[in-house]
């Protein structure tokens, strides 16, 4: 891999990326969900190591799934037929070519942001980049839709505690 992917924060992003930043930022707060969607991966596209970025999509894809009604249970059959078919190529290509691979996680994760199969796919392709907090990221956003799944929070204990940050480990 030729180049190196670093988590950065708001204030690091060039100045093209923080105009679209902040044009996402105001469509969310216009409630403009899917528009802020479109712009947070523009950026992500130049930027993938913005977690705050990641977290911002996150929260309006949750938004844009509430509000149609498309809030399924996550880990039921029709997600292991859909999501497990598309978790398993995302796994593949994310071996591949793991900064690609994110920007087609982040798409995936569009359609159903609590997808288990899909976060463990951007946890391993973010642990591969060194993304230590967009790693845990990914398995808070399944701790947060589906607790029930006591493998993945396993999953996020132990990269807890292997940063020694026990606190967030026994939560």
């Amino acid at each position: 891999m030729s180049e190196k992917i670093v988590e950065i924060t708001e204030a690091e992003l060039p100045h093209n990326l923080k105009t679209l930043w902040l044009k996402a930022l105001s469509a969310e707060e216009m409630q403009n969900h899917t528009y802020a969607i479109s712009l947070v991966n523009a950026v992500l596209k130049d930027s993938p190591g913005f977690l705050a970025g990641r977290q911002l999509a996150r929260k309006c894809a949750i938004q844009v799934a509430s509000a149609s009604g498309k809030k399924k249970k996550s880990g039921g059959m029709t997600a292991l037929l859909s999501g497990g078919v598309s978790s398993l190529k995302l796994a593949s290509s994310a071996k591949k070519d793991p900064i690609s691979a994110l920007i087609q996680i982040e798409k995936e994760l569009e359609k159903d942001p609590f997808e288990p199969q899909i976060n463990d796919v951007l946890f391993d392709t973010a642990m591969r980049l060194n993304l230590l907090d967009t790693a845990a990221f990914a398995l808070e956003t399944v701790r947060k839709g589906a607790p029930e799944n006591t493998k993945l929070m396993h999953k996020l204990a132990e990269h807890y505690l292997l940063r020694d940050m026990l606190e967030e480990a026994t939560d």
